[in-house]
């Protein structure tokens, strides 16, 4: 993944996580602004409920107020003079006491009223209300609920959240459903890299999509007729030139002395192997399925053999014993390339070798130069790149390595490359068998 790129689903996925969260928050604070006033209203008549007892406490006469004490309590609030367990006197309010209940309970009692929780052991909770009357401390005790405000707000808070996973499910598997063709249409457009082939668009994807695709195979095709425009120019260039080649090179046999002849017999070799070059270069955009097919040993013996001949420092050095059998024409091609590459930019003796290699067979030519660079091997292998601006000679248009890597393109192969281990280099090819 490129720097500065980013996931479609990701991006989606946060932006509607970040929408629900928001949708929650909203929720909450309703929810809140639901529950306050009830929340306030229980408590304002708590503190009612508290002042009247006290005041009917007051005004009865001292020695009935135990009576009145037990007319007074019922089954969620109690009066007596029996303090909370455990304590004696008025007790401190408590740190976690609600401000807003000893706030409401104050406003209407007083400040001096004392205030306590207490927690049973089988879960219940009670509100100890005390207050000073004639010199006598009284305890009003009041049942709370054992829910919280939590557990009141369940019911409306559970189908909240439960709606909100939902649509984030939902939404994370309807990215998926989008974004998954996306990829496996980038894996078919990537699987085509090296040989451009129309796409064909699924059954049942969607009109974008088929329009990605449709554009897609539009550019393969304009990528093929200027290929094919190409090929037809070097053909029709190449094929053109070899006629009035042929009658200047007879025209000089004629006319010109021998010692002027043998003087042009060089720049007639170099400009018959550039057309040669171009014609093979533009007949390789054309995958020919026929021809003749040949043993591999024996087309590398050949070609070495024919190099030999000629007084050229090439030998064959390693030939492994690989039932392989190719296209002629483009093995031949391939060798010849590569060792009239390695003569004309490496430094002899050039040495082939073959090796076998999983799931196919590797061809080397070896030479003792320092090669080709890592960094430069992608530019190395386009049409008519001389590396440096140096140029090898005559006879040489920078398409020797381009031929080498079509062939072996053609052929469902790779060009192989072997950097310089500080007594020699390599290039040559792997082709699955």
């Amino acid at each position: 993944m490129r720097m500065g790129s980013f996931s479609l689903v990701h991006r989606i996925t946060a932006l509607v996580v970040g929408v629900c969260v928001v949708a929650l928050v909203v929720q909450a604070v309703q929810l809140y602004a639901l529950m306050a006033p009830l929340l306030s209203e229980m408590l304002n008549q708590l503190a009612a409920e508290t002042r009247t007892v006290s005041e009917v406490l007051r005004h009865t006469d001292a020695t009935r107020r135990e009576e009145m004490a037990l007319v007074l309590s019922n089954q969620r609030m109690r009066v007596s003079r029996t303090g909370p367990p455990e304590q004696a006197g008025l007790p401190t309010p408590p740190d976690h006491m609600p401000p807003d209940l000893r706030q409401a309970i104050t406003q209407h009692l007083g400040a001096d009223v004392a205030l306590l929780d207490e927690e049973t052991p089988d879960g219940g909770k009670y509100l100890h209300i005390g207050f000073v009357l004639a010199q006598d401390t009284w305890w009003i005790r009041y049942r709370l609920l054992s829910r919280s405000m939590l557990l009141t707000a369940m019911p409306i808070a559970v189908p909240v959240c439960l709606i909100a996973l939902a649509a984030t499910l939902a939404t994370i598997l309807g990215v998926r459903l989008i974004t998954r063709p996306l990829s496996r249409l980038a894996s078919d457009m990537l699987a085509r890299r090296d040989s451009l082939t129309p796409i064909e668009a699924p059954c049942g994807s969607s009109v974008e999509l088929q329009q990605v695709v449709s554009s897609f195979n539009d550019m393969v095709g304009a990528l093929r007729r200027a290929q094919m425009s190409h090929s037809h120019l070097l053909a029709g260039v190449s094929h053109d030139l070899r006629t009035p080649l042929a009658r200047l090179r007879l025209r000089t046999e004629l006319v010109c002395p021998d010692h002027v002849l043998q003087a042009m017999e060089a720049d007639f070799r170099a400009v018959t192997q550039i057309i040669d070059q171009f014609m093979a270069y533009a007949q390789g955009h054309v995958a020919h399925s026929g021809g003749r097919h040949d043993g591999l040993a024996g087309i590398v013996r050949q070609c070495v053999s024919r190099y030999a001949v000629s007084g050229q420092s090439v030998e064959l050095a390693h030939l492994a014993d690989v039932p392989a059998t190719l296209p002629t024409l483009h093995m031949q091609r391939i060798v010849s390339n590569l060792i009239d590459n390695a003569l004309s930019h490496g430094q002899g003796p050039v040495t082939v070798e073959v090796h076998g290699a999983p799931g196919g067979v590797e061809v080397l030519v070896f030479d003792h130069g320092r090669g080709i660079a890592a960094k430069d091997l992608s530019s190395a292998l386009l049409p008519f790149t001389k590396l440096g601006g140096i140029n090898a000679g005559p006879g040489h248009c920078g398409l020797g390595l381009a031929i080498v890597a079509q062939i072996a393109a053609m052929l469902g192969g790779r060009v192989v490359h072997r950097s310089f281990d500080g007594h020699r280099s390599a290039m040559g090819i792997f082709v699955p068998i």
